[in-house]
């Protein structure tokens, strides 16, 4: 018998970020997502960090637990009385998992996958609640639906631990709907309004019967496709199996590693790390900036700039002698220069760390649209924080935005959350 509730709660559980949104059941469309702050900055996401203590106890979620390790457990040199945990989702991509995996966290240290998970749903529904209760004094965990988004690519493994974890986390299976990432964007993007009729004076929807729509969900991990058909009582028919795989932002990232360590060479930033973690995450950290910043060529292409700490610039010229001489003995001796603390980088270089992730989702495009069922598929829509990447963009949109409509909704990186909660309330939307 289905549990009768008044509000559904999404928690959008990311490998880099992660969001929590709600809404009531007497009005669907009115979502409401929770900001996080980290100084200036206000976010619908938090990162996908978890800092314990010694006992393993919850200390800090997102934001905090990212600063709260970098600036002062890093400095008094107490790292070995906390766990930190960042970007452990993709632990269960691909792997065999069972309730007693372990994980390693920042330090090294091992614990219990499901501890570790449990910790950080428990954060995220409490948050929710939270938030909820500040507008809706009388809701309790009983009056919510609560919608736990994952990969398509999961296996029945991960979904089943995904379950455990959110019971562990106080979440009962009766309250309890998974869905999965690319399904909840496909629901949102079933209600976006965007074409205006002029003589109707309204925004028509997006999706109309009959229509075959492919959602192209790009996350922090994973690269989640899927195709619906839309029918005449408006619920979405699945076309094909979802596909994908590991073409996330998060391999942009290690790009970057492999391009620094090529650079500077491995013991630099292996050192780095062991020494001096707060600089080292400061290092990804300005890269996942200017990473979101970087756009397609132009005639006056700017190169990258990147700070370099003290602490980086001491280690390279211990191990490598001057940094300007070492550079400049390189392969990169054309394209990457310093000036003071400041590491110039060519805008093409930047680019090319994009370079096999995007071609192995273009590659995978390709091999799917000479499946004969999507030979009439006109609509592509891409979510997703990764999606926003201007790159990214141009790439599809050049590749196949001849013969197909390619949309990226303005909201594209909050698409899965969003269609999360509308998931809740509409739970039979897909067949």
């Amino acid at each position: 018998m289905e549990v009768p509730y008044q509000y559904v709660a999404a928690i959008d559980f990311g490998t880099t970020y992660s969001g929590v949104a709600f809404s009531t059941r007497v009005d669907q469309m009115s979502i409401f997502t929770c900001d996080w702050k980290d100084s200036d900055l206000t976010s619908s996401k938090t990162p996908t960090s978890v800092l314990l203590n010694k006992q393993k106890e919850f200390v800090a979620f997102g934001y905090e637990a990212d600063n709260k390790y970098t600036q002062d457990i890093i400095p008094d040199e107490e790292m070995d009385d906390f766990y930190y945990f960042r970007r452990f989702k993709m632990t269960l991509h691909n792997k065999r998992l069972t309730l007693h995996t372990e994980i390693n966290e920042e330090g090294g240290k091992k614990m219990k996958a499901l501890d570790v998970f449990c910790i950080a749903i428990k954060y995220l529904k409490e948050h929710v609640i939270k938030k909820l209760q500040s507008r809706f004094i009388d809701a309790t965990d009983n009056d919510v639906r609560f919608v736990l988004t994952v990969p398509s690519l999961w296996s029945d493994e991960a979904k089943i631990f995904m379950k455990a974890a959110a019971g562990k986390a106080g979440i009962d299976n009766d309250h309890l709907i998974l869905a999965l990432e690319p399904v909840a964007a496909s629901i949102y993007c079933h209600e976006l309004r965007l074409d205006f009729d002029r003589r109707e004076n309204k925004f028509l929807p997006l999706i109309t019967p009959g229509m075959k729509l492919m959602v192209i969900d790009l996350g922090g991990g994973t690269a989640d496709i899927t195709v619906h058909k839309c029918q005449k009582d408006e619920t979405l028919e699945e076309v094909i199996p979802p596909i994908g795989g590991p073409w996330g932002g998060t391999a942009v990232d290690q790009a970057f590693l492999e391009f620094v360590i090529d650079l500077f060479g491995a013991d630099v930033i292996q050192r780095l790390k062991d020494e001096e973690l707060e600089d080292y995450f400061h290092l990804l950290h300005d890269f996942e900036i200017k990473k979101r910043s970087i756009k397609p060529k132009v005639a006056d292409d700017k190169d990258i700039v990147m700070q370099m700490d003290v602490s980086l610039m001491d280690l390279i010229k211990y191990c490598r002698g001057d940094i300007s001489s070492h550079i400049k003995k390189s392969k990169y001796k054309d394209l990457v220069s310093t000036h003071g603390q400041k590491l110039h980088i060519k805008a093409d270089i930047f680019r090319t760390l994009f370079k096999s992730t995007i071609d192995k989702l273009i590659q995978h495009l390709s091999n799917m649209f000479k499946n004969p069922e999507l030979s009439d598929l006109k609509h592509v829509i891409m979510v997703g924080g990764f999606s926003e990447s201007e790159l990214v963009q141009m790439a599809v949109r050049n590749k196949f935005g001849g013969d197909m409509k390619i949309i990226i909704p303005v909201e594209s990186g909050l698409a899965v959350l969003k269609g999360a909660v509308l998931f809740g309330h509409q739970n039979n939307h897909i067949n």
